[in-house]
């Protein structure tokens, strides 16, 4: 079966945030929710549940909005869960472990949770064999694009980069497990879609983060992670 890594992460995140406070449990995208944890939207409101996030992929900037990322905080793992329910563009759906230093890790990804539904949804838990299971709660990424445009990371020398997840099936629960799946997000690549989207989260509230335009501490995040190479 190949190598089998194993490790537990509990640590706290440096980021930047760039999002406005809007009131209720939900959350609309402010202007153009970005690609990389730097640039990624901490949506803020009242303690208590962060229940959906609605945005758009477009735009006419100079580069093209084909992703949007967003900070999360997961309060209780084991009812946790992300699904696209509404989407005029076939989307894929992302979580990123952002407890690590230099960036954002990959989880778990999905492409279509039936092969009669092409909406993206997982929970705290890998399908593929690579035994991702999100045990702990803290902050993290989640990210949505369309079903062509991936998150890649370095995978070899002279900065060659590949995707960090690897579908054997399009829906699959995928771990990282693609060529650039033990390193951070460094790139997006591919078609991409535009389109209105609403994700809808169970077991997640606003996530801790510190005030804009500065870098704190944000909590901990946690991954219990046991992944066989294939």
């Amino acid at each position: 079966m190949g190598v089998s890594r194993g490790w537990r992460i509990a640590a706290g995140v440096l980021l930047a945030s760039s999002a406005s406070a809007v009131a209720g449990p939900d959350w609309t995208e402010v202007n153009d929710a970005g690609q990389q944890l730097f640039t990624a939207q901490v949506p803020r409101g009242t303690a208590g549940s962060l229940n959906t996030i609605s945005g758009v992929l477009g735009g006419t900037g100079v580069e093209p909005d084909f992703a949007d990322c967003y900070i999360i905080r997961i309060v209780n793992p084991s009812i946790f869960s992300a699904t696209v329910t509404t989407a005029n563009f076939d989307a894929q759906l992302y979580l990123f472990n952002i407890s690590l230093p230099g960036g954002a890790y990959g989880l778990l990804a999905n492409d279509d949770q039936s092969p009669s539904n092409n909406l993206p949804r997982f929970t705290n838990v890998s399908t593929d064999g690579t035994n991702v299971i999100v045990a702990l709660p803290g902050d993290y990424m989640i990210g949505i694009s369309g079903t062509s445009f991936h998150p890649l990371a370095p995978s070899g020398p002279g900065g060659a980069t590949g995707r960090i997840f690897n579908y054997a099936n399009l829906t699959e629960v995928s771990g990282p497990d693609g060529p650039g799946g033990f390193n951070q997000l460094t790139t997006w690549s591919g078609q991409g879609e535009f389109g209105d989207y609403i994700i809808t989260l169970t077991g997640c509230d606003f996530p801790i983060f510190p005030a804009p335009g500065t870098a704190g501490m944000l909590g901990l995040a946690g991954v219990v992670m046991a992944r066989r190479r294939r």
